[in-house]
């Protein structure tokens, strides 16, 4: 039964993948970026808890990149829009500080 679930998982992860590709890579990219964003804001909010450079703090702020590089491999996006993964994901870092501390100010 669990090798038959097995193939049936790996049936469904290459429908999607073949889904994506014809799809066009720039979905793909965007996919990622959205993922990077969207996943960093949270994060950037509870880091924001943290005294700065502890332990808890440095894990906030790496804790989302084995996300996207898995996400990145697994959709099959150019290296070169590693740069821009790289910034939307400090630019949710710096989202989800801002509004933890607008937050903070209005309590």
């Amino acid at each position: 039964m669990f090798v038959c679930f097995f193939i049936k998982a790996l049936q469904v992860k290459y429908i999607c993948r073949e889904i994506c590709m014809n799809a066009g890579g720039k979905m793909n990219v965007i996919w990622v970026g959205i993922v990077a964003l969207t996943i960093n804001i949270p994060l950037g909010k509870w880091r924001n808890r943290y005294k700065k450079f502890t332990v808890i703090w440095w894990l906030l702020i790496h804790a989302s990149i084995p996300l996207i590089i898995t996400l990145r491999i697994w959709l099959a996006t150019p290296r070169i829009y590693i740069p821009l993964f790289i910034a939307l994901a400090v630019l949710g870092q710096f989202i989800g500080t801002k509004l933890h501390t607008e937050k903070k100010d209005t309590n």
